[in-house]
């Protein structure tokens, strides 16, 4: 009957709206997501990237004291070890965050062109950190309260401080170029919203890779 199908129609036409209100809601869902998602992984990467600034400032002023006296004790290795540590740490993280920033198809920025390739240099952090344990276990076997630096180890020593030093007279660089006059907040925002930890993490990855081929090891450590 004509009731009949007037009915049919009016269900097929309820069924459909409810297919595309539940199709917009899921929509509006996944945007929502997506935006916390970023959110999160671009404040998590901001907190990285402080990190190694600071942790970096530390070792390069544990560093020329150091050099200076020819001499680092126990307590100032342990402080490098554990900057080293953090250092390396959040540049894994970095990396993580940055490959998984740049294949997701639903996260969306101006700075997805900055291209990071080599993916094996990250590994240099992890190197001297090894070297900064061994001073500190052949100081405990020899129970001696500092480590002298000696010839043999002032270049690699100040091989350690250059690198430090380049890390630092890069973030100096940008920030002033970036975000001068602005407060930490401010700071903060403006890094995040145009993904600038992309930009530090490529340069990061850059003075490692002068350094990659460098042989930090254990043979000088008597």
């Amino acid at each position: 009957t004509m009731k009949d199908k007037i009915t049919k129609k009016d269900k097929c036409f309820i069924a459909i709206l409810t297919i595309l209100f539940i199709s917009f809601f899921l929509n509006c869902y996944q945007v929502i997501v997506n935006k916390r998602y970023k959110r999160t992984i671009e404040l998590t990467c901001y907190g990285n990237i402080e990190e190694i600034r600071i942790k970096n400032e530390s070792v390069l002023s544990i560093l020329d004291k150091c050099i200076k006296a020819r001499n680092i004790s126990n307590e100032e290795l342990l402080k490098l070890y554990k900057n080293y540590s953090a250092i390396a740490n959040a540049e894994i993280d970095l990396l993580e965050y940055y490959l998984e920033y740049r294949d997701n198809p639903n996260i969306k920025t101006s700075n997805k062109n900055v291209s990071i390739e080599n993916k094996n240099i990250n590994g240099v952090y992890w190197q001297i950190e090894e070297v900064i344990y061994s001073y500190i276990k052949s100081n405990l076997s020899e129970k001696t309260e500092s480590m002298k630096i000696n010839d043999d180890k002032l270049e690699e020593v100040s091989v350690l401080k250059e690198m430090a030093e380049k890390l630092n007279e890069y973030y100096i660089s940008f920030y002033n170029e970036n975000c001068s006059n602005l407060d930490e907040d401010s700071r903060a925002d403006k890094i995040i919203k145009h993904a600038y930890w992309i930009n530090i993490l490529k340069e990061i990855q850059n003075i490692n890779e002068e350094y990659i081929d460098y042989e930090f090891s254990n043979e000088n450590i008597s």
